[in-house]
């Protein structure tokens, strides 16, 4: 269907300056966005380079057979997102995120191919009329799309709090990176449909057409330089997102990639494909390390910390693994667990409170439980030590 014949103007013209306001096509902006590019690309090969070199440091594993069935897990589980979708709320925030954000960097790339090869090398341009029209209001939805998705997820995150999820500082900075980008990406086409006294054919894009008209009463000179310098912080802050893809919390994004691919096909059942194989006392008494297993191990409860020390093997003996708890006493530990057994503040008449009901009886059985798991570790790394021949 020719929905450019709705408007009374040549094809050509149902289009937009590419990078307006910030120079044009040949401007310095263009070096800015390689110089950008590039520092982000370079970044994110290091982060990607430290992440290999520790996965490296283990036993070599690159699973490669049933390529077909690689591809159909890739698709179903990272695509179509079908493992998250399980969960429906999560699943429909992550499904929004994650094609939204697709949909948008296809817009972007689309862009990338005329204006650095078809334009600049051929002169071509196919950005207009119908494409136009129909690209644009992609570029809308999918980012209303990730719109959506984010306020879910921050929904989620900060109001309702499931007992999973451990918000940290990163979770806070991702999502709002995030936020950041889509919505100065929006403020851009605005803030353009604005200072271009409103085409008719911008109707297509909805969302940044009714954002325009909250900036039409400022001055255009003073619109043009807010939309300059909006442009340089949405730029700035993309490029920060595609350096920081290998890292914490958006580094998710293409590690999990990685494991659907590379996942064991061996075993298809959930509760033992992800369990580690055990070790043959053949390969305990030749090898000298494994993996990173010469460093400290600490071993995080909910009763104190204990450590592993894995010193490095001796020809024909086992690798030393020597355990050493903490040093905690039953005060100590009382003291760690943050108000079992306190009394509570002065009251107004200068008294201190009794212990609180029960308080006592939940002390010792958290007590009696650390001692436990302390005294199974134990038996457990003597068995060790006594069950594999050529050890002592």
């Amino acid at each position: 269907m020719n929905f450019a014949g709705l408007y009374d103007m040549p094809a050509t013209d149902i289009a937009r300056q590419m990078y307006f306001n910030v120079g044009g096509s040949h401007g310095f902006m263009r070096w800015g966005i390689y110089i950008f590019m590039f520092a982000a690309l370079i970044y994110l090969g290091i982060t990607l380079y430290r992440r290999i070199r520790i996965w490296r440091q283990g036993v070599g594993e690159l699973r490669t057979d049933f390529p077909e069935k690689r591809i159909v897990a890739f698709i179903k589980y990272v695509i179509f997102q079908a493992k998250v979708l399980r969960e429906s709320y999560a699943g429909i925030f992550h499904v929004s995120l994650f094609w939204g954000f697709i949909g948008l960097f296809i817009v972007t790339l689309i862009i990338v191919v005329q204006e650095d090869l078809t334009e600049l090398f051929f002169h071509i341009k196919f950005i207009y009329g119908n494409f136009y029209l129909i690209w644009s209001l992609a570029g809308d939805l999918f980012g209303a799309v990730v719109i959506i998705g984010l306020g879910m997820a921050i929904y989620r995150r900060y109001r309702l709090k499931p007992s999973r999820l451990d918000t940290k500082m990163i979770d806070t900075f991702a999502l709002t990176l995030i936020t950041f980008i889509i919505f100065t990406g929006f403020f851009n086409e605005a803030m353009r449909i604005a200072i271009t006294d409103f085409p008719k054919f911008e109707v297509w894009s909805p969302f940044g057409y009714a954002l325009a008209h909250a900036f039409s009463w400022i001055s255009k000179p003073t619109l043009e330089t807010m939309h300059y310098v909006n442009w340089w912080l949405h730029m700035v802050a993309a490029f920060s997102f595609i350096g920081l893809v290998g890292t914490d919390k958006l580094g998710h994004v293409a590690i999990t990639m990685l494991n659907v691919y590379y996942q064991n096909l061996d075993n298809e059942s959930t509760k033992t494909k992800y369990s580690m194989k055990p070790i043959s006392p053949e390969v305990f008494e030749t090898a000298e390390s494994f993996g990173r297993l010469r460093r400290t191990v600490h071993l995080e409860t909910a009763y104190g910390q204990r450590r592993l020390h894995p010193l490095r093997a001796l020809p024909g003996q086992l690798p030393g693994l020597s355990y050493r708890k903490t040093a905690i006493s039953q005060e100590d530990y009382k003291r760690r667990q943050g108000g079992h057994g306190r009394t509570r503040p002065k009251d107004h008449g200068g008294q201190k409170g009794r212990p609180r009901p029960g308080c006592r009886r939940i002390q010792n059985a958290h007590w009696r439980a650390h001692i436990g798991r302390r005294n199974m570790v134990l038996h457990q790394l003597r068995r060790l030590r006594g069950g594999l021949p050529g050890t002592d």
